[in-house]
């Protein structure tokens, strides 16, 4: 069961990161490989756990997910540009997946968020 509304967007990037370390097996590149596997477990614990409901929980998962993206684009900018620019895609996807918070302390769905809530890692 996953923990969020947005399912077809979560289920949409766990399959694209699931091509992507199809595609770097394929290429013999194991670290990418084990470095988008580890992207994909970080989203699926997040959604197991219900941390993806809150929002601040959500962008600071998202974002690690995206910073992880961008340090993998140099490593194939100048022999595989065509990795490198599905890689930035990637990031760039999982940015906008971010939810932005209003000045208020609410965010834009309205959820208050309080420190409770945050996984221990985020505290």
């Amino acid at each position: 069961m996953l923990a969020d509304n947005h399912a077809g967007l979560w289920t949409h990037l766990v399959d694209s990161l699931r091509e992507e370390i199809n595609n770097a097996l394929r290429r013999e590149h194991f670290r990418d490989a084990s470095e988008l596997q580890r992207m994909v477990l970080i989203i699926l614990d997040n959604l197991n756990a219900g941390n993806l409901t809150v929002d601040v929980a959500r962008n600071a998962i998202l974002q690690e997910v995206a910073n992880r993206l961008e340090v993998m684009t140099p490593w194939h900018r100048i022999l595989f540009p065509a990795v490198a620019d599905r890689y930035q895609g990637h990031a760039m996807t999982v940015r906008s997946m971010m939810v932005a918070p209003m000045e208020t302390g609410r965010t834009q769905r309205g959820t208050q968020v309080t420190p409770q809530l945050m996984p221990a890692c985020f505290q």
